[in-house]
């Protein structure tokens, strides 16, 4: 029997396989390319609009520069971070990996980082 953990990460995976293959459907058309593939253009053309994306996101909130409080717009911003979320989607898909490779590593690396917090947890409790 599956916990609420369990099943809420059961759609959440589901939620981004729909999400990875309508880009991958998304960019098969526009490049032609049959996809997931390791291609090095495509790939460095996502890494370069990585750094774009990710400029317009810090740009769009400037709370933490000059905590001009009512230059922040909360539906800009998640718009901001949905490019960036399809553009690392992007670099992943022009790397050759499929959803499910991209859902166990971060899987994976989620529970690394739950480790390390834990063992750093357990260290400061010991003082």
């Amino acid at each position: 029997m599956m916990n609420g953990n369990s099943e809420q990460m059961l759609e959440v995976c589901d939620n981004f396989e729909l999400m990875y293959a309508s880009q991958v459907d998304f960019q098969e058309r526009l490049t032609g390319i049959k996809l997931p593939a390791d291609n090095v253009d495509e790939y460095q053309k996502s890494v370069t609009l990585l750094i774009e994306e990710v400029g317009e996101l810090l740009k769009n909130d400037k709370r933490w520069k000059n905590l001009r409080w009512d230059l922040y717009n909360r539906e800009e911003k998640l718009n901001e971070y949905a490019d960036v979320f399809i553009t690392v989607m992007n670099i992943a898909i022009h790397s050759g990996f499929n959803k499910n490779e991209v859902i166990n590593a971060v899987m994976k690396k989620i529970e690394i980082n739950r480790g390390r917090l834990k063992e750093q947890e357990e260290m400061e409790n010991e003082y």
